[in-house]
């Protein structure tokens, strides 16, 4: 199998654009300061759901909820029957709720508070299939194989794992998500896709822009070498690995 984002993105590109002009963006959540993943990072991930009919779906590190919101508006948009089962230690429920509901997609949206060490293998007990699961809270290299190790014994064949944070690391040691994929993921398992740099073109949104500022900024002040690598893409922090 091999994934062409952008051509599954040029299906949905008109409902995406409007989506983005109702206000499912960063701005459009409440109080919003930074953090959690992109507006064109969020739009991709819901073209793979209607794409693939992906139905039941896990979000570990939700935040301020904003990419189970998208996930939800796919499923209500595609008209799949599923659930977003989130995952986080301490989450604004009442805040993500309120967002959900304005949007009338409170009823696809179920909360679990909690490490996800616990609750993905809680999880797995339900009588489910599992299509999705996006890993986006603790980004240190011991949790995020955890995690991945735990969903991938989740999900089924032909769904997704996908990571956050991917960007490479100086290479003496393992630290985050990337060392994980390289790590862990061989060919036997299934396919790797990185969102690359014409994926962030591909919209271009004034609010992602500014985040890749932020981050930037961030890896120049913390100083390259350390964590990151220096030939690291701001622009480039998403990857899915699909399952054989």
């Amino acid at each position: 199998m091999s994934i062409n984002l952008v051509e599954i993105l040029d299906k949905y590109k008109e409902r995406l654009s409007e989506l983005n002009s109702l206000g499912l963006n960063k701005q459009g959540i409440p109080g919003y300061v930074k953090g959690s993943i992109r507006t064109c990072e969020a739009q991709t991930l819901y073209s793979l759901i209607r794409e693939f009919k992906f139905k039941n779906i896990i979000d570990v590190g939700t935040g301020p909820g904003f990419s189970a919101w998208y996930f939800a508006q796919a499923l209500k948009d595609e008209q799949l029957e599923g659930i977003i089962e989130t995952i986080d230690t301490g989450p604004d429920i009442e805040l993500t709720s309120g967002m959900l509901s304005n949007h009338g997609l409170k009823d696809y949206v179920n909360f679990n508070i909690g490490p996800s060490t616990g609750v993905l293998p809680a999880l797995g007990k339900l009588k489910k299939e599992w299509d999705m699961v996006l890993i986006d809270g603790d980004h240190s290299y011991e949790q995020t194989k955890i995690d991945f190790e735990n969903a991938f014994n989740l999900i089924k064949p032909g769904g997704c794992i996908v990571f956050h944070d991917v960007y490479p690391t100086p290479g003496c040691y393992s630290i985050g998500p990337r060392d994980v994929i390289q790590d862990v993921i061989d060919e036997e398992m299934g396919e790797v896709v990185f969102f690359e740099e014409e994926i962030f073109n591909y919209f271009n949104y004034q609010d992602d822009v500014q985040d890749v500022i932020r981050i930037g900024q961030k890896w120049i002040e913390r100083g390259y070498g350390s964590w990151v690598d220096r030939k690291a893409n701001p622009k480039e922090l998403m990857a899915v690995f699909f399952k054989k």
